[in-house]
């Protein structure tokens, strides 16, 4: 089992790189495109969804629970593109 969650571990830190990446090839072009610029929260959102489930440990939490700290992060991308679109 520790061997199952040490892959997981690895998997999920080799895609964090690479959003890690292509977050930050996606913030260079966010300046003239909005699109790019929901993109690259969209890829935050993603990323924060990894960390909470593998690396804080809560993929075998209760459903709510995870529901909850998902619906955390998207909500603070949508404050964060409404206020950067606003302004």
């Amino acid at each position: 089992m520790i061997d199952r969650m040490a892959h997981q571990l690895n998997r999920s830190w080799a895609i964090l790189l690479l959003l890690a990446v292509v977050g930050a090839m996606l913030a260079m072009l966010a300046v003239r495109s909005p699109a790019a610029l929901a993109s690259v929260f969209a890829v935050a959102v993603f990323k924060s969804r990894l960390i909470v489930l593998d690396f804080m440990g809560f993929r075998s939490a209760p459903l709510v629970l995870r529901h909850a700290l998902v619906a955390w992060s998207l909500g603070l991308a949508f404050a964060a593109l409404g206020k950067l679109l606003v302004s």
